[in-house]
């Protein structure tokens, strides 16, 4: 990862490893990064935000397949998601 202490931007951390998401999270705020990243994440779980305020170590549902990247241009979602309501 790039030192967030060498650029006067806010710096925002990737998240890769969406089944340690709330780890990956706490790991960047600890290394002085400003923001996490988690696009993919909260189209599968529009929720996850507050299920991670409950439970810091919370795994997300979201494998990044990137089905939802042809989405793109006709409603971003999740496709797996859907499918599974």
């Amino acid at each position: 990862m790039a030192d967030p202490a060498s650029t006067r931007l806010p710096a925002l951390a990737p998240s890769r490893r969406p089944n340690l998401l709330g780890m990956s999270m706490t790991r960047a705020m600890a290394e002085g990064f400003d923001f996490v990243a988690m696009g993919r994440a909260l189209l599968k779980e529009p929720g996850l935000i507050d299920r991670i305020r409950q439970d810091p170590g919370v795994a997300s549902t979201c494998i990044h397949c990137n089905r939802c990247m042809p989405t793109i241009y006709r409603g971003t979602h999740c496709p797996i998601a859907q499918a599974g309501s």
